[in-house]
């Protein structure tokens, strides 16, 4: 009932005007099977089309999912390896424009659409070198295919939350405090 009466448009300077100064919003837009971002800061703003279709990124989503658990044959929840080269295909495919700038900030707010409400942003690989260096680890005979430590999943350096709208992030920014005296 409150999106009824609610204005859902929101203006980049009121988005701006809600970031912190290390902060950033990435909102992802489907339009059929186009794929559009738009990623703001509180001094810049960049919209830009994704080089990935809808079908493309739900496969690639698809895929790391099914590298996270699956059901065999005989009902068992089983790990098989992480796609690691596929999240961190992704990663670039989505924020590959913006990567220098996201290596700065703090904390990003995603809004995700698409496939990527299927699958948590932090699962993606931002940095290159943990990828080369556990596919040469993975070279080995001795090697342990689930041994991610060195990859540099996005959130390890900053934190990641997940907004469900633009407008539903800036009304709770613009919340006031609670002034409960107990948790």
């Amino acid at each position: 009932r409150f999106r009824a009466v609610s204005d859902g448009r929101v203006e980049i300077t009121d988005l701006q005007a809600a970031l912190g100064p290390d902060e950033a919003y990435y909102r992802m837009i489907l339009a059929k099977d186009r794929l559009f971002a738009l990623f703001v800061t509180r001094d810049s703003a960049k919209a830009y089309p994704l080089d990935i279709n809808a079908d493309v990124l739900a496969g690639r989503v698809a895929k790391i999912r099914d590298s996270i658990a699956i059901t065999n044959s005989l009902g068992q929840t089983v790990t098989p390896e992480f796609e690691v080269g596929t999240a961190r295909r992704l990663y670039l495919e989505l924020f590959g424009p913006v990567a220098e700038q996201m290596a700065k900030l703090d904390h990003l707010i995603f809004e995700p659409d698409g496939a990527m409400l299927q699958l948590p942003v932090n699962l993606l690989v931002a940095e290159q070198a943990g990828v080369t260096a556990y596919f040469a680890q993975q070279k080995l005979p001795d090697a342990d295919p689930y041994d991610l430590r060195g990859i540099a999943w996005m959130g390890r350096k900053q934190s990641v939350s997940v907004a469900v709208s633009t407008k539903g992030f800036i009304d709770i920014r613009r919340a006031a405090n609670s002034r409960a005296e107990r948790a």
